[in-house]
């Protein structure tokens, strides 16, 4: 009985940490579409973005590419204009360690990682770097800064 009270404990403690972890805010500011943040990143535009800028975006995130060093994803008004490539960011080790676990796997949180995909949500993304010469939206490497959230 003691071991199980001792484990209940340690999980509550997780949970705790997991949902202050979350509940960190994001980017301030402005909050973009996919298009909007597509033409904030074309030359010629007042606001000049650099790496290590990040922004929030409300759009659907879709799976592209599957590669070596994290998946690459579409993100979308809707499937319209605007479209963005994004990379996974960095994998959470202590949240995939709790993925894994039978009874709190479904209710951690997405991560970068593991982001929501196929529906519309609100991401936290950061221009990690700029191929030369910066001239089109494709020319930024943007990086997922979290998993999403409806």
């Amino acid at each position: 009985m003691r071991i199980l009270g001792i484990a209940l404990l340690l999980l509550l403690v997780l949970l705790g940490l997991l949902a202050w972890m979350m509940g960190q805010p994001a980017a301030s500011g402005t909050i973009y579409t996919p298009s909007r943040l597509a033409q904030v990143l074309s030359p010629g535009h007042l606001r000049a973005a650099r790496p290590g800028q990040d922004f929030r975006v409300r759009g659907v995130l879709d799976l592209w590419q599957v590669g070596p060093r994290g998946n690459a994803y579409f993100l979308s008004n809707r499937g319209g204009a605007g479209t963005l490539i994004v990379f996974a960011g960095p994998p959470n080790p202590l949240l995939a360690a709790l993925r894994r676990l039978p009874v709190v796997g479904s209710a951690v949180p997405p991560t970068p990682d593991q982001p929501i995909t196929g529906q519309r949500a609100l991401y936290h993304i950061k221009i990690r770097a700029c191929l030369s010469p910066c001239a089109t939206p494709a020319d930024f490497r943007l990086q997922l800064l979290d998993g999403g959230r409806s």
